[in-house]
């Protein structure tokens, strides 16, 4: 019934007004930064993030403006990762899954770099799968 209504929204409907790349990647990094900037407490590791998702930002556009091969997009996203945990102080020690308890000793600063460079090509993976209405 909602479909013969013509209640049912498309994704082709969703994409035909959207945003591009570019513009909409600074609209929500400066939303976020304004957002930082008037309620959140100052912190080495906030600043450190802020850095870092500047720095996927202006690889982002970089890549929208002349499009860039893969090594130099995951070379902007492991500078943005060794910022977060050099500057930032932000690393992964240890995890408990199931019951067991690893500690990660030397592999610490590798491991958090690699998890987060991981988690950015997921976000920005699902992101492109969005936008194109494959979700």
């Amino acid at each position: 019934m909602p479909n013969k209504c013509g209640q049912i929204n498309s994704p082709e409907a969703i994409l035909a007004f959207s945003i591009t790349g570019p513009v909409r990647m600074i609209g929500i990094f400066l939303a976020f930064l304004l957002g930082y900037m008037l309620f959140a407490p100052k912190t080495d590791q906030m600043i450190a993030i802020l850095i870092g998702a500047f720095i996927i930002i202006v690889t982002g556009i970089m890549d929208d403006v002349h499009p860039l091969s893969p090594l130099p997009k995951l070379a902007g996203q492991i500078l943005a990762a060794c910022i977060a945990v050099i500057y930032g102080g932000i690393v992964f020690n240890d995890m408990q899954i199931f019951g067991h308890y690893f500690e990660f000793g030397i592999l610490t600063y590798p491991l958090t770099i690699l998890f987060m460079v991981a988690i950015i090509n997921a976000i920005k993976n699902q992101q492109q799968r969005w936008w194109r209405g494959q979700v």
